[in-house]
């Protein structure tokens, strides 16, 4: 399983390097991917729609973990990919 935190500000680069990355992993493994976003600007929500529409393919194997306070910005399709929802704190709903 490979785990990547998001927190703080993240450019368009990062996003386009990300998807790349990703995706040759997810085409060239079994593996799982874990995006987890604590924190996100308006202004990053497209690069990284863009991201996921790059990944949905993948979309069974990658969780989505969302901070609470960063859920009204994004929309997670989750009949393609699997979300997590967290609480302040990184918190899951089973209290862990």
């Amino acid at each position: 399983n490979l785990s990547i935190h998001l927190k703080g500000v993240s450019g368009r680069k990062f996003f386009r390097r990300a998807g790349r990355h990703l995706e040759k992993v997810l085409e060239d493994t079994a593996a799982f991917v874990t995006l987890r976003i604590e924190a996100l600007q308006e202004v990053q929500v497209k690069h990284l729609n863009r991201l996921l529409k790059r990944l949905s393919r993948y979309g069974d194997r990658i969780y989505i973990s969302l901070d609470e306070e960063v859920r009204h910005l994004i929309e997670i399709d989750s009949s393609v990919f699997n979300l997590v929802l967290e609480r302040t704190g990184g918190r899951d709903r089973t209290g862990r």
